[in-house]
């Protein structure tokens, strides 16, 4: 916690002493095409919505693949398990669920992200989402109701990347990461002071401050074990095939 570098050598040339610079710091160069990674249109509030089945009318209900976290100190690895839920006008009534939204950002989304519903996760209200999610990086928003996930996620294609929360159509925290959607131009101590902000920020949603890719990652990484949603499509491990949202 108390580390001291005495030096500091860069190609051969002592660069800092003591907690001092000896050279000239040269700002980065970073590529035009670095900067332009999230290929994405606009998006809407009906991509965060989940029809129902024609056969389960307008107010039936319907079967639906839901993930699940065990509850620690059990591994974060979700299990797929299915239920019924209610149907209003046509649609899924997600309400007391977790929603998951996974746009491929690279050219190849097709019209409706991936979406996904978690029971029983950390995320008691609101929205985050994030172009930083092991490991594809896709795109991923987290959201208790569709106008925060759709408010969040229009903010991080207007940032070129990063990571955004919301709740109740305010802005809590963001952190701009255009550089790939992965990093930010900005200084360690700006960067640092935005990154207190957004874990402070999720904390007041539920999730863990200290660690906030795990919100995202636990869902994302298809090389993990347990149940996945990728822009692919909602990644069954036991079947070892993708399944759809509907059974």
């Amino acid at each position: 916690k108390n580390f001291q570098a005495a030096w500091v050598i860069h190609e051969g040339k002592v660069v800092a002493q003591e907690g001092k610079i000896l050279t000239e710091i040269k700002a980065p160069q970073v590529p035009a095409l670095a900067l332009d990674s999230v290929v994405l249109p606009a998006v809407n509030i009906d991509m965060f919505k989940i029809p129902a089945a024609s056969a389960a009318g307008q107010n039936g209900k319907v079967r639906v693949r839901l993930m699940e976290v065990p509850k620690a100190p059990a591994l974060p690895f979700p299990k797929m398990i299915e239920e019924d839920l209610p149907v209003k006008d046509g649609l899924v009534d997600t309400s007391g669920l977790m929603l998951i939204a996974d746009f491929n950002r690279y050219g190849k989304f097709n019209d409706r992200p991936v979406l996904a519903l978690v029971k029983g996760y950390l995320l008691k209200a609101g929205a985050v989402a994030s172009t930083l999610s092991h490991d594809s990086h896709n795109l991923i928003v987290l959201g208790t109701n569709p106008a925060d996930m759709l408010q969040a996620a229009a903010r991080v294609i207007e940032m070129h990347g990063g990571m955004v929360s919301v709740r109740d159509g305010q802005l809590l925290a963001e952190i701009a990461f255009p550089v790939g959607g992965l990093m930010t131009t900005g200084t360690a101590q700006e960067a640092g002071a935005k990154a207190h902000a957004f874990r402070l920020a999720i904390a007041s949603l539920g999730l863990d401050s200290k660690m906030p890719i795990m919100a995202f990652a636990a869902f994302t990484l298809p090389a993990g074990p347990g149940a996945k949603v990728t822009d692919l499509g909602l990644w069954d491990s036991e079947r070892k095939a993708f399944v759809p949202l509907l059974v």
